[in-house]
């Protein structure tokens, strides 16, 4: 009731690489290898590079490792001012071979913002989970099932909890009015070769939240858009 759903929307591909070039960039997913592994890869339009010439701090979060599917590197070299990776949490509740929890990264990601907004800088930040892969483990306590059964229906009632929580103590914030906030999947399975593409199995959530982007008026709009339509709807 708080915002704006896409109730059509597609992923335009197979891995996490796809997804973040169609969401930065609207970097249609060609044949070969995503641009975040081409020699080529920058400078390249991105959200990020657009609106640091605006005078926005821009930073990358992630919970894993930088040098993974080379996200580290390409963000650096496209408009990101910093990347914050699995050795920037001291403390993390919760540690598996992908990197920290999703509570982790996204109240780290939440500090990042305060700090942010009180030096006088508008910013915008890219946060990536990575609960989501198996084995699906989570800290325990947060919901009633047991991070031990490693079930993937968990690990994302997981991640709805942590989001719940992180936007809880956002709207606390004094730059909760001021903020755009998008919520969106990264990408759908992999076919293997398969003749028939599961469409069904592509969908993804799009939802942009905060008083800046809803104005009061929260809808669900119907028509087709994909990771692509992200970066222009934002700005």
């Amino acid at each position: 009731p708080e915002g704006l759903l896409w109730t059509r929307a597609y992923a335009c591909g197979d891995r996490t690489q796809r997804g973040l070039e169609g969401v930065l960039s609207s970097f249609p997913p060609l044949p070969g290898e995503s641009i975040y592994h081409r020699r080529a890869a920058g400078p390249v339009a991105t959200l990020a590079r657009t609106l640091k010439a605006d005078g926005y701090a821009t930073w990358f979060a992630y919970g894993g490792r930088g040098s993974f599917d080379g996200m580290k590197p390409f963000a650096l070299a496209n408009g990101f001012d910093g990347f914050v990776e699995q050795d920037a949490y001291p403390h993390p509740a919760h540690v598996n071979v992908w990197g920290v929890s999703d509570e982790d990264l996204l109240f780290k990601a939440l500090a990042d913002m305060r700090a942010a907004h009180r030096r006088g800088r508008p910013f915008f930040a890219t946060v990536l989970t990575v609960s989501n892969h198996k084995p699906y483990t989570y800290p325990e306590g947060r919901i009633p099932e047991r991070s031990a059964d490693r079930n993937r229906v968990n690990a994302v009632k997981y991640t709805d909890w942590a989001l719940g929580e992180f936007f809880a103590r956002a709207r606390r914030e004094a730059f909760w009015s001021d903020t755009i906030f998008t919520v969106i999947a990264d990408h759908g399975p992999k076919i293997y070769g398969k003749p028939r593409l599961p469409v069904d199995a592509y969908e993804l959530p799009i939802l942009i939240l905060g008083p800046a982007a809803v104005r009061g008026r929260p809808r669900r709009l119907d028509g087709l858009a994909s990771s692509l339509d992200v970066a222009p709807t934002v700005l």
